[in-house]
């Protein structure tokens, strides 16, 4: 951050979550938002890896990380069995309202796909298939 970054990605304790230690997985989330975004404008992202989380899970991480104070919550690395899926991607942007913003990762791989998660509020898209998504929207 203090070299330019403008956005942090942390994939959040799987560990705390699973465990229901919700102070530790708040204190830690707080505190790397705190260094994100203490003396700059940067922002940080939550990954919280959806597919290896009960729906319960999901919930209490997206209201963990909008009482820590972050700004957008993401589904996944992309690098785990299943990313983003629409009923994830409603339950995240349901529990975030107006507090945070939701980003769709993983599994993101055509124009119709991105587009839907968009309409249905998802403000970013995280995929490799980024040029195909681009040509199929010509």
């Amino acid at each position: 951050v203090a070299l330019g970054a403008q956005e942090i990605d942390m994939v959040m304790n799987i560990g705390f979550i699973k465990d229901r230690n919700y102070k530790a997985l708040y204190e830690d989330i707080k505190a790397v938002n705190e260094a994100t975004t203490q003396n700059s404008t940067a922002i940080l992202k939550v990954i919280f890896e959806t597919c290896i989380l009960t729906e319960e899970q999901i919930i209490d991480a997206s209201v963990i990380s909008i009482a820590a104070g972050v700004k957008f919550i993401k589904t996944s690395t992309g690098f785990n069995k299943e990313g983003a899926t629409p009923a994830v991607v409603d339950l995240m942007l349901a529990v975030a309202g107006n507090q945070a913003e939701t980003k769709a990762a993983g599994g993101v791989r055509d124009g119709k796909t991105a587009h839907a998660y968009i309409s249905a509020g998802v403000r970013r898209i995280g995929t490799s298939s980024g040029v195909a998504i681009l040509k199929s929207s010509l």
